[in-house]
């Protein structure tokens, strides 16, 4: 008779400790920062807008997205869409083990709320990205299991979203952990979510049929925001606008705004495989900046006021018809986009010739140190001022609405907001306030999709001839494996 080797770990019989769940929900929230996650993370939403386009010779078909042309095997998707759910399988697994655990619950909800909010996470992004795709709410250990499974229709993807965001809500404290969600980051996606739905419908998307009245969800939007806005303490409203970009003094990690993203130290970055190498894909090459052969990292430039600036990759550039559309005085861009570097003796070093796509301002969000090309800049996932939009966006042109995107402008250097808009005209600037104000974090394509306005968001900067992929424009095709596996 053959006898079960008893070390042979397993889910059943590795899962039956806390130290042993979290750990398994450490294994989870890694997935995030795998290099082929990571990158399409930033990559669709930046090049696929009218914000950026991306160097003609960058690996793994990210040009295709800035024209819309991707079908079935563009490695972009692909890979976003495998690790989506790689994640959602490692959520799943934690789901299972606590649900399958002796464990008293004081020990396993928060671990068991970071799993679901983590699964609606995942399961959010790719209903923005593909459309149809697959719910998973069972952990998958073998081909078979992969079998078999139908793409679900819009409206019952988001039901399952809600579902796991609310659960996760309700299990979580406010803790703030660099990295990790908490119920603040479940109620500020939750509010995301519902602003989707609701602004999508409202737009006339067609696939958001299933929404009889978006009126109804912008409320659940403004429920759901207010309650990160005004509710708790632990995050709020950064004052200083260029704290929330600032490495050095970790207010990027442990300041006000950051609710939730994907964590990176660049002096511990192991390999390839985890390390972030997010700000050199913003900052641009050697030879952009007319330094010849030298490598990444090795510059010592500055910005007029002193910040630290080195050299990079110039995957991501800039469309500088984009920046035409900030106020000459708004210091998002006056002082967040980077159009002039100086050397060590204050010498005028680069300022944007325009000769080429390269030869363009970039951002100054990502700005680092490298430790062998590794940095601690990462995606800002979800922050305070993002959710603060939202609530503006949801209220619509009441006194509320406007003092928080007021507070928003003031910050930025800007007037109030028109008084008197209509509603659609307030959502529409509140639309247009989030384009400046998240500008390369990722939030681009998903507002536009929303509000049925891709279209016009390349009209606005001169762009459209851009726009070739049609078919692609509100959802990418789902990755040809997929098709395959679950024809």
């Amino acid at each position: 008779m053959e006898v079960e080797n008893e070390n042979f770990l397993t889910t059943e019989n590795f899962y039956t400790t806390r130290a042993e769940i979290e750990n398994g929900l450490l294994h989870a929230y890694s997935t995030l920062n795998f290099r082929d996650y990571q990158r399409p993370f930033l990559t669709i939403p930046i090049v696929a807008s009218e914000l950026a386009g991306v160097k003609a010779n960058e690996p793994r078909q990210p040009q295709p997205l800035q024209t819309f042309e991707v079908d079935g095997t563009n490695q972009q998707l692909v890979d976003f869409f495998r690790f989506s759910y790689v994640g959602i399988n490692r959520a799943n697994t934690i789901i299972e083990a606590i649900d399958a655990s002796d464990l008293p619950t004081v020990q396993t909800d928060k671990l068991l709320g970071e799993a679901y909010f983590l699964r609606g996470f995942h399961h959010f992004n790719l209903v923005r990205l593909f459309g149809e795709i697959p719910i998973r709410i069972k952990s998958t250990s073998s081909q078979s299991d992969a079998l078999g499974v139908d793409l679900a229709a819009i409206g019952d993807v988001y039901n399952q979203i809600i579902s796991d965001l609310m659960f996760a809500s309700d299990l979580m404290p406010i803790s703030r952990d660099a990295g990790r969600a908490d119920k603040v980051a479940a109620q500020g996606l939750l509010a995301k979510v519902y602003i989707t739905i609701a602004s999508s419908a409202a737009s006339g998307r067609p696939e958001y049929n299933f929404v009889t009245d978006p009126t109804t969800y912008y409320s659940l939007a403004s429920e759901a925001a207010s309650a990160v806005v005004f509710d708790q303490t632990e995050y709020g409203f950064e004052p200083d606008l260029l704290q929330i970009y600032n490495v050095e003094t970790r207010a990027d990690l442990n300041g006000l705004e950051h609710i939730f993203f994907i964590n990176f130290d660049r002096e511990t970055a192991a390999d390839e495989v985890i390390g972030s190498k997010t700000g050199l894909f913003f900052w641009p090459a050697a030879g952009v900046l007319g330094a010849g052969g030298t490598g990444t990292c090795g510059l010592q430039l500055a910005t007029s006021d002193g910040r630290f600036v080195t050299n990079g990759f110039s995957v991501y550039q800039a469309l500088p018809a984009f920046f035409d559309t900030y106020a000459p005085t708004d210091r998002r861009l006056t002082e967040l986009v980077i159009d002039s570097l100086f050397d060590a003796s204050g010498e005028l070093f680069w300022t944007p010739s325009y000769a080429n796509s390269a030869q363009v301002p970039f951002s100054a969000k990502y700005l680092d140190l490298c430790e062998g090309e590794f940095t601690q800049t990462r995606p800002m996932i979800l922050r305070f001022t993002d959710v603060l939009l939202i609530y503006a966006e949801a209220q619509g042109p009441t006194a509320a609405g406007y003092e928080a995107v007021n507070r928003v402008r003031a910050r930025a250097g800007l007037d109030a907001l028109i008084p008197g808009l209509s509603v659609a005209e307030f959502r529409k600037a509140i639309i247009q306030e989030r384009s400046w104000e998240l500008a390369f974090e990722g939030h681009r394509l998903y507002d536009t999709r929303r509000t049925n306005s891709v279209e016009e968001a390349f009209a606005a900067v001169g762009a459209e001839d851009l726009l070739i992929g049609t078919d692609n424009l509100y959802r990418f095709p789902i990755p040809d494996l997929e098709i395959i596996l679950n024809p």
